[in-house]
């Protein structure tokens, strides 16, 4: 029962380290960004990666309150 509560534990905590962009978070600490500008930095930089094209298009489209395109099937 411990080793199972410990795993959730971890796999709870060890997600958004998991989903962290490594070349952004470098740019962050060359910069020496800490506290909500290191957040805002990281949350632009993972939506401007070059292979994120659909969550760069999102992203821009929700800074201009325009709809989200609609999804198709192909």
């Amino acid at each position: 029962m411990r080793q199972l509560i410990l795993l959730l534990t971890l796999a709870l905590f060890s997600g958004p380290l998991l989903a962290a962009n490594p070349a952004c978070e470098k740019m962050a600490a060359e910069k020496k960004l800490a506290g909500a500008a290191k957040n805002s930095f990281m949350k632009k930089c993972e939506r401007e990666q070059p292979g994120n094209a659909q969550a760069m298009c999102d992203g821009k489209a929700a800074e201009k309150n325009w709809p989200a395109p609609p999804r198709t099937a192909s």
